[in-house]
């Protein structure tokens, strides 16, 4: 009896006792304390309540306000003015480089053309005198030229005569001031007749030295000066004539 009674006393107390439920830790995004950045949904953004469903239609110009007429035509006029503004900065830039290329640039003169002594029967050959007048050298020196025996020579007889120029080139860089021989060798042409030669002595026939110079300045531009002179026979030196005696 006295373990029955005990035992009933050992139930009562368990059925007495309180149940602890373990406490529920706090989850990570519940720790985290308020971002003091994030904002607050804007009442007159877009996607608010206000605006869902509606379309902001654009202005059309009668209704756009006078204000805002004279701002749009001012900054047009302001983009119009500055784009004339680039194009003659420009044309301006343009300008004085082509005019400091022009005033800097290197020229090729023809000065005397002497004659080696005709003989017939032997090809003809003359050196060319020229000179740099220019401010800057002249670089890649090419030599065109052609000889012709008549009695007065035409136009259209220098333009047929370019048509079979001998060429000479040379790497000769020629300074400003400076002068320099350009060689005419005609010996593959054919030679002078029997004859020939005392004629262009007595002036019965001329000869004329026809040519082109071609050459580069400094700026990597391309010149060129065309020459066009008859041996006088009176003191065999070469005259030269208005025609074919330029250059650029």
């Amino acid at each position: 009896m006295k373990n029955r009674i005990s035992s009933n006393k050992h139930k009562k107390k368990h059925d007495g006792e309180i149940k602890q439920i373990p406490a529920r830790m706090p989850s990570e995004d519940s720790t985290k304390p308020p971002d003091a950045h994030a904002k607050s949904p804007d009442k007159h953004a877009p996607n608010s309540e206000k605006y869902v469903g509606e379309i902001m239609a654009p202005k059309k110009w009668e209704e756009t306000d006078v204000a805002d007429k004279i701002m749009a035509n001012t900054t047009i006029a302001i983009a119009i003015f500055t784009g004339f503004l680039l194009v003659c900065t420009g044309i301006q830039t343009c300008n004085l480089i082509e005019a400091t290329h022009v005033e800097n640039r290197a020229y090729i003169a023809v000065g005397k053309i002497i004659p080696d002594t005709l003989i017939d029967g032997k090809p003809i050959k003359a050196t060319v005198s020229i000179t740099n007048t220019g401010k800057t050298p002249a670089y890649e020196i090419d030599h065109e030229y052609a000889a012709v025996v008549v009695g007065e020579i035409t136009k259209t007889e220098i333009d047929d005569t370019q048509k079979r120029y001998s060429t000479h080139s040379t790497a000769t860089v020629i300074g400003a001031g400076l002068n320099y021989s350009l060689i005419i060798d005609l010996s593959k042409e054919e030679p002078l007749r029997r004859g020939l030669a005392a004629q262009i002595y007595n002036g019965t026939k001329r000869l004329y030295f026809i040519g082109k110079i071609t050459y580069t300045d400094k700026f990597g531009d391309k010149h060129f000066t065309h020459y066009n002179a008859a041996m006088n026979p009176k003191d065999h030196a070469f005259d030269f004539s208005d025609y074919y005696n330029d250059g650029d």
